[in-house]
């Protein structure tokens, strides 16, 4: 893991709102971690991105519902510091997800999901930038191909196989 998720490539109003909102959701008790392009940069991968993520822990969707953060609430988006902030929370059959949150690394000050969490996360989106996300944290070493997959293996099978495809395309790629 890089030393910081905040990257240079991250406009400053966006690496505010981020430690805004993990201040208060520390502050407040809810175990949470940053998750989605934003923290790319933690596994050697900075990319700009306006998308600000956090993984929050499920017990804690009825307080963030209430209006938690003193934000503007639609759902689980928030503004902060007129950036809009997602909270997801695992789904019911994602226990392993609450796991990742509990065993976040602290970064710049900020809980960051543990890199196979993300990669997790990014193939369940399916979404072609999630999967060159992927493709750009095995190019660049930001992850270990063989603890995510085990890490799949478990917690999602179908996706192991995704997994090898997008780690042999970054090798592939690889200069």
């Amino acid at each position: 893991m890089n030393p910081t998720w905040a990257s240079p490539v991250l406009a400053t109003e966006i690496k505010t709102a981020v430690r805004e909102v993990s201040a208060t959701l520390t502050r407040k008790g809810i175990p949470h971690a940053l998750i989605g392009g934003i923290v790319l940069g933690a596994y050697r991968y900075p990319r700009a991105t306006e998308d600000i993520d956090f993984l929050v822990s499920s017990d804690a969707e009825s307080q963030v519902a209430g209006n938690l953060l003193g934000g503007e609430v639609r759902g689980i988006t928030l503004i902060v510091q007129g950036r809009t902030v997602d909270l997801m929370f695992p789904q019911e059959d994602e226990n392993f997800l609450e796991a990742a949150i509990e065993r976040a690394a602290v970064v710049d000050g900020v809980p960051v999901i543990p890199v196979e969490a993300l990669v997790y996360l990014k193939l369940r989106a399916a979404r072609t930038k999630d999967s060159a996300d992927v493709v750009e944290m095995a190019k660049r070493g930001g992850l270990k191909a063989f603890e995510v997959r085990k890490y799949l293996e478990k917690v999602w099978p179908d996706a192991a196989e995704e997994f090898d495809s997008l780690v042999l395309q970054a090798s592939v790629e690889a200069p």
